[in-house]
């Protein structure tokens, strides 16, 4: 993962410029490509398989984002409870993002 973003980025870059060449690296046309999965992963699995879930794609970002020096952490997201059964346990099923605080003279 680290050799991947270190094409992409550097750190003497400015940390918005770092922002947008960390979304191209991930999100951009033929350069990695994420299906979703139910599985969660950690960020080395994600990075690894290119699958999973919300949770499995917020560790990579986190992970990625630390890497190239952004300050990223998770964030939960209100969202209606969704409750299931799996045996005799009871899941709420919740959901992440990322969250991320740019530097005010650094969003160029």
């Amino acid at each position: 993962m680290s050799a991947f973003l270190d094409g992409y980025t550097s750190p003497e870059q400015k940390e918005g410029f770092r922002l947008k060449r960390l979304l191209y690296a991930i999100m951009g046309e033929g350069t990695f490509e994420l299906v979703y999965d139910d599985i969660t992963r950690t960020a080395a699995e994600t990075f690894r398989d290119q699958r999973g879930n919300c949770l499995s794609f917020t560790n990579m970002f986190v992970a990625m984002a630390r890497h190239v020096g952004l300050d990223a952490s998770y964030q939960e997201v209100e969202v209606p409870a969704e409750w299931s059964l799996s045996g005799q346990a009871f899941l709420l099923s919740q959901h992440v993002n990322v969250f991320l605080q740019l530097s005010h003279d650094e969003t160029r």
